[in-house]
């Protein structure tokens, strides 16, 4: 099974140098601006993207060398043929991580910025999700059929979201003299609530759930996936 996870990171390989590049450039980019701004920020959502996008290139990949095939001769069964692939992308994923949590440290020594455990955290926490769904999908469709599902799967909360915003935006506007009124109720019982330190003592619990839920579901995704793989026809 190592030879089948050593295959697919070899696939990978290209991945793994625009990572590194990706990396570099948005150090690069931020020390020139002499701010961690949000150069710093972006970076863990490219690395979540590339990361997500693993297994479709593998799968991709298979697919034109008609490697599937082959592989069913090896003297390899094919629930290891579906735990390599899995173990690849989590590899992939985990050093994305790491890359985007060093970027985070990088910017702590050098420019002083703060911090947050949430950031550093969620790259992890939703490449783990996105892929857990995506695996089986690629699977049963293969990857030519799955690559539609995949990008609506993605551009649907991007669209549920715009629905809300111009929901929101088309709301009538309130009485000004009925906020007023409101305003000054609210005003005569007033509650000094820290939010931002609310939510900084809640972020490590919260992402450490989050990452143990989503591993989870990696993991109940490995034995769909490998059950529908041992009943496909080859």
């Amino acid at each position: 099974m190592k030879g089948l996870i050593y295959k697919d990171l070899l696939c990978l390989k290209q991945v793994g140098i625009t990572m590194l590049l990706l990396s570099g450039f948005y150090v690069v980019m931020g020390m020139m601006n002499n701010s961690s701004g949000g150069m710093v920020n972006y970076f863990p959502m490219l690395a979540m993207i590339v990361s997500i996008m693993v297994p479709l290139n593998c799968a991709g990949h298979d697919e034109q060398c008609d490697w599937d095939v082959f592989g069913n001769a090896l003297p390899v069964s094919r629930r290891q043929v579906v735990l390599a692939r899995y173990g690849a992308s989590l590899i992939v994923m985990l050093a994305a991580a790491a890359i985007a949590v060093g970027t985070d440290f990088l910017y702590y020594f050098v420019f002083y910025s703060p911090l947050n455990v949430g950031e550093m955290c969620y790259p992890l926490v939703v490449s783990l999700l996105y892929v857990a769904i995506f695996q089986p999908i690629i699977y049963k469709f293969g990857a030519n059929k799955s690559r539609f599902i995949i990008v609506a799967i993605m551009v649907l909360p991007l669209v549920l979201f715009a629905v809300l915003i111009f929901g929101l935006l088309a709301l009538p506007e309130a009485d000004p003299v009925s906020l007023s009124d409101a305003a000054a109720e609210v005003e005569e019982v007033s509650i000094d609530i820290d939010v931002g330190a609310a939510i900084e003592r809640i972020a490590v619990p919260a992402s450490l759930i989050g990452t143990a839920v989503c591993g989870g579901l990696y993991a109940l995704s490995c034995l769909l996936s490998m059950s529908i793989y041992q009943k496909k026809q080859l």
